[in-house]
Formats: structure tokens, C-alpha cells, sequence
């Protein structure tokens, strides 16, 4: 919002937020998602001149005046509720729970939501009230670029319909509404209260506001099935700078004519596409070179712009799957689809490297596998939690762990230069892969187990100490460890190994928990 406005009224507003804002939290219900951005969108509006009073799908409580009186104890800080705020609260809960089960027996009516907004036209921005519209719309589109963003949408669509539908943008109220489908339940009356007709507002066209457009919203959706289309005729006003880069770099990456020539990055972007793109001025020159390059492919093309935008792995993990599916078509375009998802073959890829590069490659690769490889403990301590009954003659078995590689096609073994690092994520990793593999038994509550059995899995030579001293601690979560000889508990602690006195220790507190045994475990 601060950048579509003036530099005096940007100041003046992050000025009165500063300092002057009112407490809008304690006005907010309990249990609200995003308190924040609920107060931030309502002091803008307010800032602006539009007042929403109470709306049944915003959580907003009525606010009380200084003039209302109620009972206070002397240690209740919170007043009392009134017998008449008492008795629409049951009437409000007995309604949502009857509106509730209707929608699930599929009779549901759905019901108007009357709202009342107040325009003032004193208020500071209320000259820049499209400006500030245009700037919260570039914001709800921008959040279906990131799934853990989307879920803010909901948070703010009822204020841009309420002030889209007041000032009279229909293309703007009709895009809420086919998305949130709840919109169209709303009525809105409007209040002036600085005696002008209601209907007096100012016209959008009466000056022209950079990044709005008044009859064509900038719609994310709409803009990539149109960037799909052969011939490119859209443009990107009202979008932000991260959504005009992503969509710069699937024109560039569809080629076909898309993004080829000057005039094209005009009409998508406008004459000062480097602004809309947010470009620095050592980057312009650079990202001109690579759209308009004659000797690299569309996806070349691609993979440089993400890269000088500043695109990261998470930026693109977080993508809408069927966006996330474009790009990486067009990033991938040599290969097809089949041969992108065919993982029981091999996949080759020719290095054109030297051996060093070669080699620190397969260091990085084996590095990511050992992590991913050891991790997978966890999800087998779920999967195989208390299923297993222990047999006295034998051991525990406990999965090996091969950390090595094989070099394809000269199937030469390769294993990784063990730094302090690594050694200590293979040990922990051992470790872990030993709880896991403890946590199968079933617990003592099923099944007893004796020392014998105990000492023959924890001194068993097929596993390493880590991986035994893992063994004890998920024993002990099991329950089983009071029937470990309190002479092998000592000779353990002995040993002074980091890995079985943290293990035995706490796997002991923790078959002991709760029991009020003060004999010494030592």
C-alpha cells in the first residue's frame, strides 16, 4: 500500500500507525487466525474512509462505549455481560448450529448478512482510495502464488468486497464472489457521515492510478491461461512484482513468439517494465540480455531469469501444482513426462565437468542421501510401533544401514569423507535407527522380558555401540528396563560412552516414572 501512495501520505500513514492506532485486538474474537492482518486491513480501510461495523462473517465484537454501565467484582477485571448479551448469545449459537446442520442434511437457505459501511470523506487517504483498493487486490492475488499463503485470502476477501461493492467496482465484487462463493450472501447499506449523498464519490477515471485498472482486475488465473494462448495480448497491471516475474518467466520459457521483441514486454509489462519487475539498475541490462537472447533455448531462458530474480527452491516447492507443473515442463522441456517420472531405470546425465567438480557432486549427492536415508528411522519407529514379540533364544533384528555408494556405470564403491560433522550425524543416525527398531517390541505390559534377553541384544556384535545404546533407550520407553541387572547398569555407566549412559539413563527414568521408587538405579 506504502508504494502506490505519495511520499507525504506514505509517511502520514505509517506515521498514524506508529502512533496513533487504535487497540483493535481487543476488539477481535478469541480464537482468530492472522489477528494482525485483520487490524493492519481495517486501519487502512479506516484510513482510506471506509468503516465496516459489525459483520457476522468478520471477528469483530461491538464495541462498547464509555457511557454503558455494568457490574464489576472486585477481582473481575473483564465486565460482566448484560442478561440481553447473555441471551443473543445463545440465540447466535443456537442459529449457527442450526444453519450447521442444515448444510450437512442439504436443505440449507442461505441468508442475507446485512452490513452497514460508513464513508468519510475527511478521512486522510480517501483521494487515494482506489490506490490503496488496487494495492490490497495485487496482495490477494499474489497469495495463490504460495500455498501456505493461501489460506490469508479468506481472511480478506470480505473487506475488498465490502469496499469494491460501496464504491461501486462490479468487475472487482463479481471476482470475490466466484471465488468465495459466501460473498454473495452480503447487503450492504451505506452511511455517509459527513452529509454528502451516497452515491457522491470519487471517480476513478478522474485521475489516473498507477497498477488499478477499473474494469479488467488483474486475475492470476486468467493471466497464465492467456500466457497459454499463441498470441499474447494481456497485461499485467494491478499485478505485484513477484507475480509479474513469474509470469515473465513462463512467457519467456513458452517462447513461440511470446516475449521476443521489445513491443512484447511493453504490452505485458508496460514501458517501464523494469519498475514493474522491481529491477536494479545493474540487473536491467542483464535481464534484457537473457529475454532477448538469439543462442539460448526458452528453457535456458527460464533457468537464467529465475535465477537473477532470485527464485528459490522453497519460492518453487511452494507453487500451485498446476503452476509448479508448467514451469518445471518448461525448465525440463528436453525430457518428456515419462521420462521425468520413470525411476526404475537409471538416468544418466553426462558431466562436462573436471574430477573435481565431478567428485564434489557426488559428495553433495551422497551428502542429501545420507540425510534423507537416516531420517527414515522416524517414520519406521511409527510404522512398526509395539508389534513385535520378542523371542528369548534370539537377538532383536535391527535393519543395517548402508551408507555407501556405487558409482554407476564402473561400480566402483564410494563413500564420503568423514569431518566431524558427518561423524557425529552418523552416530546420532545409528542411534536413532536403534530406538526405532526398540520401539517395535511390544511394551512390558504385554510381554515380560529378562535380563538375558536384554544383555543378548545390547551386546550383540552385528550392531555398533550408537545402535545398542538406542536399543536401551527405546527399551526403557517400553518399559522394560527394571529387569536389567543393576551389576551390567553399573559396568555400562563405567564405560563413560556418551551414547549408553544417556541412553540408560534416561530409558531407566523413564520405565520408572511414576512408580516412587527411591532404590538407586546404581
Amino acid at each position: 500500500v506504502v508504494d502506490v501512495l505519495p511520499r507525504e501520505k506514505a509517511l502520514r500513514l505509517m506515521l498514524d500507525w506508529k502512533t496513533s492506532n487504535r487497540n483493535y485486538e481487543n476488539e477481535l474474537g478469541m480464537s482468530v487466525t492472522e489477528p494482525q492482518l485483520h487490524t493492519a486491513i481495517r486501519f487502512i480501510l479506516e484510513q482510506s474512509g471506509i468503516v465496516i461495523e459489525e459483520h457476522k462473517r468478520l471477528p469483530w465484537c461491538k464495541g462498547t462505549t464509555a457511557n454503558e454501565d455494568f457490574e464489576t467484582d472486585a477481582k473481575q477485571r473483564r465486565p460482566k455481560a448484560s442478561a440481553e448479551e447473555n441471551w443473543n448469545r445463545l440465540l447466535t449459537f443456537y442459529e449457527a448450529t442450526a444453519a450447521t446442520r442444515q448444510r450437512f442434511d442439504g436443505k440449507s437457505e442461505r441468508t442475507p448478512v446485512n452490513v452497514v459501511v460508513k464513508i468519510d470523506s475527511t478521512a486522510p487517504l480517501h483521494g487515494h482510495v482506489y490506490a490503496v483498493i488496487g494495492a490490497i487486490h495485487a496482495s490477494f492475488e499474489e497469495w495463490s502464488l504460495d500455498c501456505g499463503l493461501f489460506h490469508l485470502k479468506s481472511q480478506i476477501v470480505y473487506y475488498l468486497h465490502a469496499a469494491t461493492s460501496v464504491l461501486g467496482l462490479k468487475a472487482y465484487s463479481s471476482q470475490y464472489m466466484s471465488e468465495f462463493i459466501d460473498c454473495s450472501d452480503c447487503v450492504y447499506e451505506v452511511q455517509r457521515n459527513d452529509g454528502l449523498a451516497i452515491d457522491d464519490l470519487p471517480s476513478p477515471y478522474s485521475h489516473l492510478v498507477r497498477n488499478f485498472s477499473v474494469d479488467h482486475p488483474f486475475s492470476l488465473w486468467k493471466s497464465v491461461a492467456e500466457l497459454l494462448q499463441p498470441h499474447l495480448v494481456h497485461t499485467l497491471a494491478g499485478s505485484t512484482s513477484k507475480v509479474a516475474r513469474l509470469l515473465t518467466v513462463l512467457g519467456v520459457g513458452l517462447g513461440t513468439g511470446r516475449l521476443a521483441l521489445l513491443t512484447d514486454v511493453h504490452r505485458l509489462l508496460g514501458r517501464n517494465w523494469e519498475r514493474r519487475l522491481r529491477l536494479r539498475p545493474d540487473q536491467v541490462d542483464k535481464v534484457a540480455e537473457i529475454m532477448f537472447s538469439k543462442s539460448r533455448t526458452p528453457a535456458q531462458k527460464s533457468v537464467a531469469l529465475i535465477t537473477e530474480f532470485g527464485f528459490t527452491r522453497w519460492t518453487i516447492e511452494q507453487l500451485p501444482p498446476s503452476i509448479g507443473l508448467l514451469l518445471g515442463s518448461i525448465i525440463m522441456g528436453q525430457h518428456t513426462s515419462t521420462e521425468l517420472f520413470q525411476f526404475k531405470s537409471p538416468q544418466t546425465v553426462t558431466d562436462a565437468g573436471t574430477d573435481g567438480e565431478i567428485r564434489e557432486a557426488q559428495e553433495q549427492f551422497l551428502n542429501a542421501t545420507w540425510t534423507r536415508y537416516l531420517a527414515q528411522a522416524f517414520g519406521r519407529a511409527f510404522f512398526t510401533f509395539r508389534t513385535v514379540l520378542p523371542n528369548p533364544a534370539e537377538a532383536l533384528y535391527v535393519p543395517e544401514l548402508c551408507l555407501s555408494a556405487r558409482i554407476y556405470p564402473s561400480n566402483l564403491t564410494f563413500d564420503l569423507t568423514l569431518t566431524e560433522p558427518l561423524r557425529h550425524l552418523r552416530e546420532w543416525g545409528e542411534f536413532y535407527n536403534g530406538v526405532a527398531a526398540g520401539l517395535s517390541v511390544v511394551g512390558s505390559d504385554v510381554a515380560h522380558v529378562d535380563h538375558e534377553w536384554l544383555t543378548l541384544c545390547h551386546t550383540s556384535d552385528k550392531i555398533s555401540p550408537p545402535t545398542a545404546a538406542g536399543l536401551l533407550y527405546a527399551f526403557g520407553l517400553n518399559g522394560h528396563l527394571p529387569n536389567f541387572n543393576t551389576f551390567h547398569v553399573h559396568e555400562v555407566l563405567a564405560s563413560l560412552d556418551k551414547f549408553p549412559s544417556i541412553a540408560l539413563l534416561l530409558g531407566m527414568a523413564m520405565s520408572k516414572i511414576g512408580t516412587a521408587d527411591r532404590q538407586p538405579c546404581v
